[in-house]
């Protein structure tokens, strides 16, 4: 597998809703997240998991665009959370339409170190 760029990536939810409130919601998220990367051979260098936005910092490989990552990613964890939690089937849709990224150069030590000082405390 041959990585072109890597990235730094924030998706945040529907009208910044905060649907990841609970330690269930966002280990779950972020399991999910991590299977359906594996499986579309992406690697995820770090993750983290906020109540209304995600980090991660990912290398795409080459042949595989930014839109379709995200597409998938955005797409196939909408549809296991909404399985694995009923109460977020009442909203019309779990994730906005847009996504900010930005190719990380030499500073993947900082970004990395940027995302995981970002993971939250326990809210419940």
């Amino acid at each position: 597998m041959k990585l072109n760029l890597c990235y730094h990536i924030i998706i945040t939810t529907k009208y910044r809703k905060r649907f990841f409130v609970n330690a269930a919601q966002r280990s779950a998220l972020e399991n999910h997240l991590r299977h359906i990367a594996e499986l579309r051979s992406i690697p995820i260098y770090a993750l983290s998991v906020m109540p209304e936005h995600v980090h991660l910092m990912l290398g795409l490989p080459t042949g595989l665009s930014i839109g379709k990552a995200m597409q998938d990613l955005k797409w196939f964890t909408s549809l296991y959370l909404r399985q694995q939690f009923p109460e977020l089937k009442r909203h019309r849709a779990l994730w906005g339409k847009r996504y900010w990224s930005r190719t990380i150069g030499g500073d993947m030590q900082r970004v990395s170190q940027y995302i995981a000082d970002n993971i939250p405390e326990a809210i419940e």
